[in-house]
């Protein structure tokens, strides 16, 4: 057990003792997960695309340009990020394209108040928001969607994009 436990990449390893016959895919999952936490990610990548097939662990690119063609000024754009996937370049490719002003805030320690500011001066002029890393305000990203309800004269091309984990 020590020379598995041990190994780079346990995962990759055969369980000693025979347990790799003993154990379903799933059980051998949990024991990575239970002794080696560092590779558990890792493996329970590689059991879902196993499982469910490849699909549900790619990244597929999105297009920003179709969302951004189906968007209303009332509902934010919200990304979802992966490891390694950050959309702000495309977001301010996206906004030079279009001519419009954007203006990002990170949101965390007390960013409420500047992101408030640029949220109603943008809601007026018609530029763009980004909100990013929404996960590290979400009291505030209450505060916004009480905010676009409550604004029924947006400027039509307002847009707010949302990042979060």
């Amino acid at each position: 057990w020590r020379a598995w436990f041990d190994a780079d990449e346990p995962e990759r390893v055969e369980l000693p003792s025979g347990y790799a016959t003993k154990l379903s895919s799933f059980q051998q999952l949990c024991l990575i997960k239970a002794l080696r936490e560092d590779r558990a990610m890792l493996s329970a990548t590689a059991f879902v695309s196993d499982t469910l097939g490849a699909d549900y662990v790619e990244s597929h690119a999105i297009k920003l340009e179709s969302l951004f063609l189906a968007s209303r000024a009332h509902v934010p754009l919200i990304c979802i990020l992966s490891p390694g996937a950050d959309p702000t370049h495309q977001i301010e490719e996206l906004a030079k394209k279009h001519r419009v002003a954007s203006v990002g805030v990170s949101m965390g320690q007390g960013q409420e108040i500047v992101a408030r500011k640029i949220l109603q001066s943008a809601a007026a002029d018609g530029s763009w928001v980004l909100l990013q890393n929404a996960h590290l305000g979400l009291n505030y990203v209450l505060e916004v969607g009480e905010f676009l309800k409550q604004h029924d004269a947006l400027h039509q091309d307002f847009r707010l994009w949302i990042t979060t984990e």
